[in-house]
C-alpha cells in the first residue's frame, strides 16, 4: 500500500460526514426500538387483517418483534461503522498501514451487515404481514391502535432513502472504476 492512499486531508471530511451520519442514524435507531405504541401486532401471511393478539388457530406473525430485530441490526451496522471509521482516522493520523487494514476489513464486515440488514428490513418491511401492521390496508377502528403506522412509516422511508444512496454511489463508484481503467 503506497502512502498516498493514507493522506490525511482527503479522509477527514469524508470520515467526519460518515459519523456524524452513523451517530444520527443511532439516534433514529433507538427512538424506533422504543416505539410510543408497545403493543405487539400479529399478522396473518394470507389476509389483509391484522390481529390484536397470537392466535392458535392461525399461523400468525409477530410484525413488532421482526420491525424490533431489524432496528438492532441497524444499529449494530451503525455502531460498527463509527468504530471502523475512528479506526481509520487513526490510522491516517499515526500513519499506520495494520490499523488501515484492520479499519477496511472492520468496514467490509460492516458492508455485509449491513447489506443483510436491508434485505431483511425489506422482507418483512414489504410482505403481506409486514404491509397490514404498517398500516397499508384499511383496518376497523376497534384495531387501529395495533396498527405499527409510524415503525412501518420509518422503515420504508429508511429502505427507499438508503436503495436510493446506495444507487447512486454504486453509479459513480462503477464510473470511477471505468474512468480508472481507461486511464491505464
Amino acid at each position: 500500500m503506497d502512502r498516498k492512499s493514507l493522506q490525511v486531508p482527503r479522509l477527514y471530511m469524508p470520515m467526519g460526514l460518515t459519523i456524524v451520519a452513523g451517530v444520527v442514524n443511532q439516534v433514529f435507531c433507538l427512538y424506533a426500538m422504543n416505539p410510543p405504541n408497545p403493543i405487539d401486532c400479529y399478522a396473518d401471511s394470507h389476509s389483509s387483517l391484522l390481529y390484536p393478539e397470537r392466535q392458535d388457530a392461525i399461523p400468525t406473525i409477530n410484525v413488532t418483534r421482526k420491525f424490533h430485530s431489524f432496528f438492532w441490526m441497524m444499529f449494530t451496522s451503525c455502531s460498527f461503522l463509527i468504530i471502523s471509521n475512528i479506526f481509520q482516522v487513526f490510522s491516517v493520523v499515526v500513519k499506520s498501514e495494520e490499523y488501515y487494514d484492520f479499519a477496511l476489513t472492520m468496514h467490509a464486515i460492516n458492508f455485509c451487515l449491513f447489506a443483510t440488514g436491508v434485505i431483511f428490513g425489506t422482507q418483512n418491511r414489504y410482505s403481506l404481514a409486514g404491509k397490514v401492521c404498517s398500516g397499508d390496508f384499511e383496518q376497523p377502528e376497534y384495531l387501529q391502535p395495533y396498527v405499527l403506522e409510524s415503525e412501518g412509516k420509518f422503515i420504508r422511508t429508511f429502505l427507499v432513502l438508503t436503495y436510493m444512496i446506495g444507487g447512486t454511489l454504486g453509479t459513480w463508484g462503477f464510473w470511477r472504476f471505468l474512468v480508472f481503467l481507461w486511464n491505464r
